[in-house]
């Protein structure tokens, strides 16, 4: 099975039977961190704004659990956002969790037990943004006009023909 599906099954699984419902309130970034990088997970809940009915408090202890084992690897309190002042963009009050000293690669998530919440899944490891930028850099070649896409560099799936030699801007 390609490892892609798995991740998303495995994902899934963890999701459906040991990590609460995903919150909104709970930012991390979904593509990862370094490990030895600073890691800090937003915390929001609004106040003003279109989803101001969607309160959320933190509890006074939150969790890094890893994905599959479901073990808590870290644990902490969030840190209140200057004082509980409004961002004026958001319109949200936050907090900040900082998880930096965790710096084992694997997969995890952020739990709230307070709120039977978590985050949304993120690795720690090394090469944390390769694929990102793998993803990327697919995407500027896929999208180019008036320019064949070979099987050998875009694969057999994306391959195609020169393509939009009419709607030619300069000519």
């Amino acid at each position: 099975m390609n490892k892609f599906y798995f991740k998303v099954i495995l994902i899934f699984l963890c999701f459906s039977f040991h990590m609460g419902a995903q919150s909104p309130n709970i930012h991390v970034d979904q593509f990862g961190y370094y490990p030895n990088a600073e890691k800090v997970a937003v915390i929001s809940n609004p106040i003003l704004g279109y989803n101001n009915d969607e309160s959320y408090t933190p509890g006074n202890i939150l969790e890094v659990k890893e994905v599959g084992s479901n073990n808590v690897i870290f644990s902490g309190t969030a840190t209140v956002w200057k004082n509980g002042q409004l961002h004026d963009q958001s319109g949200d009050e936050g907090w900040w969790f900082d998880f930096s000293a965790l710096n084992i690669p694997s997969s995890y998530y952020i739990f709230d037990p307070a709120n039977n919440t978590s985050s949304a899944v993120f690795d720690i490891n090394e090469n944390v943004y390769d694929e990102i930028l793998k993803a990327a850099g697919r995407m500027f070649y896929y999208n180019r006009c008036n320019t064949e896409k070979d099987a050998a560099h875009s694969g057999t799936n994306w391959a195609d023909g020169t393509s939009f030699l009419n709607n030619l801007q300069d000519g």
